[in-house]
């Protein structure tokens, strides 16, 4: 999978989170080398065959963040609670491991659907 524009990135996060939401899913994970994956009934079930790059990742990761969001994720290289709607919207994290980037979106109390 090619790196994505910011457009690509939050439209394939939102088909992520609505899938995760309408399978009851609870957390989605995205980290390079793994395919997205979510948190269901306690245990961590694959979304698609298709792994990762860290650039999509990151692309993902990015697209869930504002400008100034990405300055300091950039130079704390952690950013947790990223943004947090209401309780039908995901809190979201991102986290840097070495030079590649890998996040989690908790699901709120109503979910997404």
């Amino acid at each position: 999978m090619p790196s994505l524009t910011e457009e690509q990135a939050r439209g394939y996060i939102t088909k992520l989170l609505t899938a995760m939401s309408r399978a009851g899913g609870s957390d989605l994970f995205v980290s390079k080398d793994f395919p997205p994956a979510m948190k269901l009934q306690g245990t961590l079930q694959p979304m698609t065959n298709q792994k990762l790059t860290g650039e999509v990742t990151r692309d993902l990761a990015n697209s869930l963040m504002n400008p100034r969001q990405r300055e300091d994720f950039e130079r704390d290289l952690e950013r947790r609670a990223l943004r947090r709607w209401g309780q039908d919207r995901p809190r979201t994290a991102a986290l840097r491991h070495g030079k590649d980037v890998g996040g989690v979106c908790e699901m709120g109390l109503q979910g997404l659907a």
